[in-house]
């Protein structure tokens, strides 16, 4: 049986108790559910490297949000779990979203399926929304703290952001970044022509 860890962040002890309840159902694999208050009270514990992150989405910021995955080395799933519907571009920076009030056999599946590794590795190819902009930002030739101006959002994010594209793509260089950006048409190559004209 494998052990994984698996990281809820709520202020709500009763969401808490009640998510470590529903992850004792599943006999795959030995669960340690440790709860914070916070993503900083996360962040300063070092130590633990998630499976799967569950989080109360108003708790999250972007820089958050990405700071959890520099930190596991995008290697950890995250899954909002919410009260109400999510505005589409929340919901798109997690790999899963939950209701409160979906079934204890919803909620275990999502949770399963974040721990697949096949779907963990196929999950790791694919760039997030705010990902994609990193990389047009670049194939445009944006230094870091142009990009994090542009984006409204700190260097230190847009670093992770890079590590993240890197390890996710294996790619290295602009121009393997340009390319990847025009084969995915992020850019066409009319857009790449004019970046680079004076």
């Amino acid at each position: 049986m494998k052990h994984v860890n698996v990281v809820v962040i709520s202020q709500s002890q009763l969401l808490v108790s009640g998510i470590s309840n529903l992850l004792d159902n599943i006999r795959e694999y030995a669960i340690t559910v440790t709860a914070f208050n916070s993503c900083a009270e996360f962040n300063q514990i070092c130590d633990i490297k998630p499976s799967v992150v569950i989080v109360e989405p108003l708790l999250m910021s972007h820089e958050d949000i990405s700071e959890i995955r520099g930190h596991t080395d995008g290697r950890c799933r995250m899954a909002a779990i919410c009260h109400s519907v999510l505005p589409a571009c929340v919901a798109s920076e997690y790999d899963a979203v939950v209701s409160i009030y979906d079934n204890t056999d919803t909620i275990i599946n999502t949770v399963l399926q974040l721990l697949q590794p096949d779907s963990a590795d196929e999950e790791t190819k694919v760039l997030s929304q705010r990902e994609k902009e990193v990389v047009k930002y670049i194939v445009k030739g944006l230094s870091n703290k142009e990009i994090a101006a542009d984006m409204n959002v700190s260097v230190n994010t847009v670093m992770t952001h890079r590590r993240n594209i890197a390890s996710k793509l294996q790619i290295h260089s602009t121009a393997g970044l340009t390319i990847y950006a025009i084969v995915s048409k992020l850019v066409s190559l009319e857009e790449i022509s004019s970046y680079n004209q004076p």
